[in-house]
C-alpha cells in the first residue's frame, strides 16, 4: 500500500511557501478534485475547470473549459487572468482513456483520445506561455502515467497519448529554459478513482480479441480497484509548489511494484522486460 514514504524523492521545500494562483483542468472528479481540494485548503488561490462548471459546486472556484476546443481554451485562460491577476501554476490534468485492440480502433476513435490527452495539454502550455513569459516565471505540471513509460495491451493509444506528452514536457524544457518557467511530468500509477467507470470501450471488438479482452481488463480494472487514494498525488504537488531550486523532469507516484518495473524496463532494455511484461498481462 502507498504511504507518504513511497510516492516521492526526497527533496528540500520551504517551510512557509508563498500563496500560489493555480489553475487546473479537469477538477470535476477524481484526481483533478483531490488537488483542487487539497491546494485551496493549503491557501493557494485555485481555479479548477470542467465541461460543465455551471452544474458543479465546490468550495473553490470552477470555470467551464473544454480543452478539445482552441475558443474555450483561450477564453478560460483569459477569464483566469481577470479572477487571479496572474496565473502562478498551470496543472494539466484533464484526460480521458479508451480501451481495444490497436487493430479494432478507428482512426477517429483514436484522434478522440489524443485531443484530450496530448492536444490538450499543448492548447493550454501554448494559451498560457506567453503570459508566463512576460511575468519571467511560472510552473506547468503535466499529469502523466505509467503507461507513458510502459505500453499495456487493450491501451495502445491511451500509452501513445501518454508517449507523446512525455516527449512534449522533455522538449519543452529546452525551450524555456532560458526563462524562470519551469514543467515537469507526474508519472501516476494505479489510484483508485472513477477513471475505471468512465474508461471508453472502442465501437466494435473483433472475437478474436474477447478472451484476451477479458482476462487483460481484468488485471488492469482490478489493479485500479486497488489503487492509492488520490491525495497522495496532491501532496506530491503540493511538496514540489515548496521545492527548493529546479523541479526534474518528471517524479513518479506509485506503487512500489509499478516503481521496480519502471526501474526495471529501464536496467534489462525493452525485450527482456516484454518478456516479464507479458506474464503480468497473463499474454
Amino acid at each position: 500500500m502507498l504511504n507518504d514514504s513511497d510516492y516521492t524523492s526526497q527533496f528540500k521545500t520551504e517551510a512557509t511557501p508563498p500563496m500560489k494562483h493555480i489553475l487546473i483542468t479537469g477538477t470535476s472528479s477524481g484526481i483533478g478534485l483531490s488537488i483542487a481540494n487539497y491546494l485551496h485548503g493549503q491557501g493557494h488561490r485555485v481555479l479548477g475547470t470542467s465541461r460543465n462548471a455551471k452544474n458543479k459546486s465546490f468550495d473553490f472556484q470552477t470555470l467551464p473549459l473544454d480543452v478539445t476546443d482552441d475558443a474555450s481554451v483561450k477564453a478560460c485562460i483569459q477569464e483566469a487572468i481577470d479572477i487571479l491577476g496572474s496565473i502562478d501554476v498551470l496543472i494539466n490534468n484533464a484526460g480521458m482513456g479508451i480501451s481495444g485492440p490497436a487493430e479494432d480502433t478507428t482512426i477517429e476513435e483514436a484522434k478522440t483520445q489524443f485531443e484530450t490527452n496530448y492536444f490538450g495539454v499543448v492548447r493550454m502550455t501554448q494559451a498560457v506561455l506567453g503570459h508566463m513569459r512576460e511575468l519571467n516565471k511560472g510552473t506547468i505540471i503535466n499529469i502523466n502515467s505509467f503507461l507513458g513509460i510502459i505500453g499495456s495491451p487493450l491501451q495502445s493509444h491511451y500509452a501513445a497519448s501518454k508517449y507523446a506528452l512525455r516527449g512534449f514536457t522533455e522538449s519543452l524544457r529546452y525551450e524555456i529554459s532560458s526563462y524562470d518557467i519551469e514543467t515537469t511530468d507526474l508519472i501516476l500509477g494505479d489510484f483508485k478513482t472513477n477513471f475505471t467507470t468512465n474508461r471508453n470501450e472502442i465501437n466494435r471488438i473483433s472475437p478474436h480479441y474477447w478472451s484476451m479482452y477479458d482476462s487483460v481488463m481484468e488485471v488492469i480494472e482490478r489493479d485500479e480497484h486497488n489503487g492509492a487514494d488520490p491525495i497522495l498525488v496532491s501532496k506530491l504537488i503540493a511538496k514540489l509548489l515548496r521545492k527548493k531550486g529546479k523541479l526534474k523532469i518528471s517524479y513518479s507516484v506509485a506503487s512500489p511494484l509499478q516503481k521496480s518495473l519502471l526501474h526495471l524496463k529501464g536496467l534489462i532494455g525493452d525485450n527482456l522486460f516484454e518478456n516479464i511484461a507479458k506474464r503480468v498481462w497473463k499474454l
